[in-house]
Formats: structure tokens, sequence, C-alpha cells
């Protein structure tokens, strides 16, 4: 049975001009949890390099403290989990969290002071899903971030809307919802250009016409939002929206689909997606590739690949492959 093919629709690949790739479990496949702990010890050493506390490389990876589907609040800098109406069952700040075993008066009170029906809105420019197991390591990046400012009162103090941190010696303000961003900004482009280094060699872009990270899907097939450029020696962000062509070398964040197709002159139906996420690959996606020729396509296109790779035709071109433009998208 594992031999065999399932489909759902035909598909003419002779007919296809891209084909897009996820990276997460499709180019990369892992091996848990060490590639969980080396992406969280490598974001640690990014943040630190941009200038958060040196002590914090000295945080342990704890596989066990948090699970998939935790939600992350940007304005209170809490680890959420939640019931299928948003109800709150359990809250972490850090690494603590509010007992209701204790003290289920003190719980109460301290829940409903910041979430007054215990219930709190999925709201995507407030609340962060961490739905998948590449989100585990991000979950406890976060925590410990928090947990190292909770603990260190002599250099940082709560603001009194609970917000964020001001430190004491600056007079800085880090309010959560920037920790997030430097997080989100930490993970991505470290962990791509690692991990397809690692897969692919050094010159991994080059098999690739475009390369986007920070995707953020599903939001990436349904919304509009600008492209930005990536400086791949620093792994910062540029400022402004990039609005020239998608060029092949280089390495982008964030952007769409509909602008993807527009500047890349494509159409839904030129595209093949790759991936292997149900509800960010493939229910959001109007070409939908199921589990099965997911899994048949990586082992043939791989070597689509490697022969544009080493400068050398495959057999697909003589029906009119050799047009393909290949993105990677995380």
């Amino acid at each position: 049975m594992d031999a065999q093919i399932y489909i759902n629709r035909s598909l003419r690949l002779d007919k296809i001009k891209s084909i897009g790739f996820d990276m997460d479990a499709t180019l990369a496949i892992y091996n848990s949890p060490q590639s969980e702990e080396l992406a969280f010890i490598l974001s640690i050493n990014r943040l630190v390099d941009i200038g958060y506390p040196e002590e914090l490389r000295e945080t342990k990876y704890q596989a066990e403290f948090v699970a998939r589907n935790a939600w992350f609040d940007k304005k209170f800098g809490m680890l959420l989990k939640t019931d299928e109406h948003c109800n709150i069952l359990s809250a972490f700040h850090g690494f603590r969290k509010l007992q209701k075993t204790a003290c289920f008066k003190y719980f109460r009170k301290e829940i409903r002071r910041l979430y007054p029906n215990k219930h709190v809105a999925l709201d995507e420019s407030r609340i962060y899903v961490l739905n998948t197991v590449f989100n585990v390591p991000e979950a406890l990046l976060l925590a410990a971030i928090v947990n190292y400012f909770n603990t260190h009162e002599e250099s940082y103090t709560a603001l009194a809307e609970e917000t964020g941190f001001k430190r004491r010696d600056k007079n800085q303000v880090i309010p959560y919802s920037t920790i997030f961003n430097d997080c989100r900004n930490a993970i991505d482009w470290i962990h791509t250009e690692a991990l397809m280094s690692h897969v692919m060699g050094s010159r991994w872009r080059e098999l690739f016409d475009v390369v986007i990270v920070d995707g953020n899907k599903p939001k990436w097939f349904l919304q509009d939002i600008p492209f930005k450029e990536i400086d791949v020696a620093t792994g910062a962000t540029s400022i402004g929206v990039h609005s020239g062509a998608l060029t092949k070398g280089e390495v982008y964040s964030g952007g769409c689909a509909s602008e993807f197709k527009h500047r890349m002159n494509l159409h839904g139906k030129d595209i093949l997606y790759v991936g292997d996420h149900i509800f960010g690959d493939v229910l959001n996606i109007t070409v939908v590739t199921g589990d099965d020729l997911d899994i048949y396509l990586k082992k043939n296109l791989f070597s689509l690949l490697r022969a544009r790779e080493f400068g050398s035709r495959c057999d697909g071109d003589k029906q009119g492959t050799n047009s393909f433009s290949d993105t990677l998208i995380y």
C-alpha cells in the first residue's frame, strides 16, 4: 500500500510553468527533537548577536515544556492553551504557570485582570498560533526571553500596562510585540540558511529562481502582503517595500501569492505547489497536491533540481519542462 499513489485530480506536468516547494518536512526532513534543539540554539545565538543579554546562551532546551497549538499573545506576552471556543484553559508567563490548584481565587483574579472573561479572540494582529512541530522551539524561545526579563528585576521592570519591560539603566522600553518580531526574524533566515546549506550545499540558492522566507502560510496565499529584501550576509530585512523584479540569487521576506503571480507572469493553473501541511499548504491553496502525490513528486523533482545544479538537462525538457521556474517558500 505504501508504494501506491492516490490522486484526486489529473495533472499535466507539461503545462506546469512553476513549481513551488515548502522547506520544512518537504525539502528538509528532520530528526526530532535534535532539529528543534538546534533551531533553538541557533536562534538564541542570533538574538544575543543583535543585543539580547549574553546570559540567554545558558538557557537549556526543554522539549517537554510546550506542545503544539499553543497561542502567543503579543500584547501581554502570554503563552495560552485554549479550547475550541477560545476560552483560556491555562496560561504561562515565561516559565511561570498561572496555577489553579494552589489558589484558584488568585488564578482567577490574575487571569481575569488581563482577560476579563477568560476568553481571547483569535485576532491575527495580536495572537500567533504555534500550530506546527517547527513552532515548538519558537514557543520555548519566547518563554525563555520573557522568563529572563521576569527574573532579572534588578535590570528590568514590568511596564504598568503589562505589555512589556523597561530596562532600568538605559530607559529602554521592550514591548512583547518587539520580542515576538525579533524571535521570528531570528528563526526565519538563520533557520533557512543553515538547513538548506546542510541539505543541498552552500550554493543551494542557485537551485531556485526565487527564494522567499517568512512566508507565514496560509496568509501568504490569502492576503496582500508586500515583499521585502533580505541581506543574505547579515540576515537583516531591508527597510521599505521591494517593488522591482524577483531576482534569482536574492532572498525575499513575506510577499503573497497574488503579487508573486503578477511579477512572474503566472496564473494559478501554471503553478504546482509541493507541501506537507494540511492546513497551511493544502486547504488554502487553489492548486492542491495531496500527501501521497506530494511524496511522489519529492522523489522525482529532486532529480530535476540536481540536474539544473550541474547544468545538465533531464528527459522532461523535451516535453516543455525546461521553462520551469522553481520557488522555495519558507
